[in-house]
């Protein structure tokens, strides 16, 4: 089949692959982003050679340098060594080749209509904003594999091939050089919006959540109790959590928000909800086994929702000059939905604890074995045999109880905390959001919130 997009949406691809990686981070995948990292930076300078007009910046240049110099020491370190790559970064590397390949065609010499270097310029810009948050997103990833392997290194009196902090470390600090370089272009080159975003990022986050927030509350309150669906609205519920701690972190350093009271209340607060609300979702993904049967209404407005979140601006986030007034009031919009995270959790409870509640056979029984003390099968073998949905064993419907309570509390603290969340100029000694700090403030991608057995 013949690929027709287009170089703008082939470079807009691109840069909505990039911000999922920087929504979500996976230190597991550090080794196979390090593996596929130059291939990405190899694709974006062959299609900055292929663009049209001045072009003439050192910036791709260093860029280009300082990977290879990576890939040369990554051949004698031997990590991340011989493996698999990253879908994603495959991905973003074979569409940015895509689009050189369609541009090898247009004379670069030849003088460009005003209109031509408007376009010429927005592809330079949109390839190197992928790259900035490219790097960021990998950065992070590898910044929490390096914390991983030194709690590995903790227990241990040696370190095995592979397990060395060294070479992760470095490719942490070129990679912040990666994305300091990418962020200055930007900054001195760069318009204000240039990677294809919808404006009217507030209306439509609020439109989001106030759909999110009736859906929810119908499809699980209305319904018989379904498994899926919980575990649906726990998934999403802590990604606009998880969004919204990074977005306030962000207000905070800027002093939008009061940054003592973010760091001594909300940002605690919110953690322990993203924390909840992700081994909530586990469990429920593992109890609802193969056959999942969900409401669609619900995975619609769910699906909005997180496109919503994750079209806020990667640049409120990790900063090129963003503009604060969009920051503050996305911001707001965030607390307000969290506000109602409270009750939507007290639904969830309902759902979970009802004794009607089925699930899958072979999941009760495999984890009230991990719990119990008794040895007995609580699940009768016929039932595991087939995957039959059953009701839930005492045993497990105690563990799920016991996780829905605290997601309920956990919500119920953020609910408190960010209801006296002030938003005004406050004065902070910290500089501005640049790079990486802007994530890292806060935000730990949890061994226990491992995604399992769906696609998101």
């Amino acid at each position: 089949m013949t690929d027709e997009r287009t170089v703008g949406e082939l470079l807009l691809d691109v840069g909505a692959t990039a911000r999922d990686l920087m929504w979500d981070p996976n230190p597991d995948r550090a080794p196979a982003q390090a593996r596929s990292w130059g291939e990405v930076v190899e694709a974006a300078a062959e299609l900055w050679a292929a663009i049209p007009g001045d072009g003439d910046d050192p910036s791709i240049g260093h860029v280009v340098a300082v990977t290879e110099w990576l890939h040369r020491r990554q051949q004698r370190t031997g990590w991340p060594g011989v493996g698999e790559g990253d879908a994603q970064l495959e991905g973003m590397a074979r569409n940015l080749e895509r689009a050189a390949a369609l541009l090898t065609a247009v004379d670069p010499a030849r003088d460009l209509s005003e209109a031509e270097e408007h376009d010429a310029q927005l592809a330079r810009m949109r390839t190197m904003h992928a790259v900035y948050v490219t790097a960021h997103a990998v950065g992070v990833s590898v910044n929490q594999h390096e914390r991983t392997l030194r709690r590995v290194q903790a227990t241990r009196e040696s370190t095995r091939i592979g397990q060395s902090v060294e070479p992760v470390r470095e490719l942490s600090r070129r990679l912040c050089s990666i994305e300091n370089t990418a962020r200055e272009y930007l900054r001195m080159r760069g318009p204000a919006n240039t990677h294809g975003e919808r404006s009217g990022v507030r209306e439509r986050l609020e439109r989001a959540i106030a759909r999110w927030d009736v859906q929810a509350h119908r499809s699980l309150a209305t319904r018989a109790p379904e498994v899926t669906s919980a575990m649906f609205v726990a998934m999403f519920e802590r990604e606009m959590t998880l969004v919204s701690e990074v977005v306030s972190a962000a207000a905070a350093r800027h002093g939008l928000i009061d940054p003592v009271d973010f760091a001594r209340r909300q940002r605690p607060a919110m953690s322990a909800a993203q924390e909840a609300w992700g081994h909530l979702r586990n469990d429920l993904a593992r109890l609802a086994g193969r056959v999942r049967v969900c409401d669609d209404d619900l995975l619609v407005a769910g699906t909005e929702l997180r496109s919503a979140l994750r079209g806020i601006s990667a640049q409120l986030i990790v900063g090129h000059g963003g503009d604060l007034a969009d920051l503050r009031a996305v911001s707001q919009v965030l607390m307000s939905g969290l506000e109602g995270a409270a009750h939507r959790a007290s639904v969830v409870q309902d759902v979970v604890t009802d004794p009607s509640l089925q699930v899958s056979a072979r999941a009760a029984n495999s984890l009230v074995r991990e719990s119990a003390v008794s040895p007995e099968a609580p699940v009768h073998p016929n039932d595991v045999a087939r995957d039959t949905r059953v009701p839930l064993p005492p045993e497990a419907a105690a563990a799920v109880a016991v996780l829905v309570r605290r997601v309920v509390s956990a919500t119920a603290l953020v609910e408190s905390a960010t209801s006296t969340l002030s938003h005004g100029n406050w004065a902070t000694a910290d500089p501005p959001i640049t790079g990486r700090s802007a994530w890292s403030l806060s935000v730990e991608v949890r061994g226990e919130d491992r995604r399992s057995g769906f696609h998101r």
